[in-house]
C-alpha cells in the first residue's frame, strides 16, 4: 500500500516535469519568433528608411560609436 502510493506520487511528479518542459519548450518557440520578427521589422525600416536611423540600423553604429 505505501510503495503503491509511492509509485503514485512519483508518476504524479514526472507528470508535472514534463508539463513543465512543455510548457516552457512552447514560451522559447514564441520568444524565439518574436525576437526573428523584430529583427525582420528592423531590417525592412532600415532598407526603406533613411537617414541617421538607417544608418544605425545597417551599421550597428550610434552616434557615440562613431568618433
Amino acid at each position: 500500500m505505501v510503495a503503491n502510493a509511492a509509485l503514485q506520487a512519483k508518476v504524479r511528479e514526472l507528470s508535472v516535469a514534463r508539463e513543465r518542459d512543455r510548457i516552457a519548450a512552447d514560451h522559447r518557440e514564441s520568444v524565439v519568433r518574436k525576437i526573428f520578427d523584430a529583427g525582420l521589422d528592423l531590417h525592412s525600416t532600415a532598407v526603406i528608411g533613411e537617414g541617421p536611423a538607417q544608418i544605425r540600423l545597417m551599421h550597428g553604429a550610434w552616434p557615440s560609436q562613431t568618433g
